[in-house]
């Protein structure tokens, strides 16, 4: 960003207590986008293990969505640093 936007943003994102950045709504993204990729990762466990109870899935399967899952959870968590 550039002075002159930088500038811009915070003088038009003004609160009762000073200026928002836009580092700390790029933060403020970061952590929303992090947080639903650990919900994401989370439910994807949770659908494998159940699915391995239930004897639908081998245990070897139910291990490759979790290497899949952890190496998109990684690469989210990479992107949004």
């Amino acid at each position: 960003m550039t002075a002159e936007q930088a500038a811009a943003f915070e003088a038009a994102n003004l609160t009762g207590t000073g200026a928002l950045t836009a580092a700390d709504v790029l933060a403020l993204v970061a952590g929303l986008v992090f947080g639903a990729a650990l919900l994401w990762f989370a439910w994807v466990l949770y659908r494998a293990y159940e699915a391995w109870g239930r004897g639908r899935m081998d245990a070897f399967d139910a291990g490759g969505k979790l290497l899949r899952a952890t190496f998109v959870l990684v690469l989210v968590g990479w992107l949004v640093t």
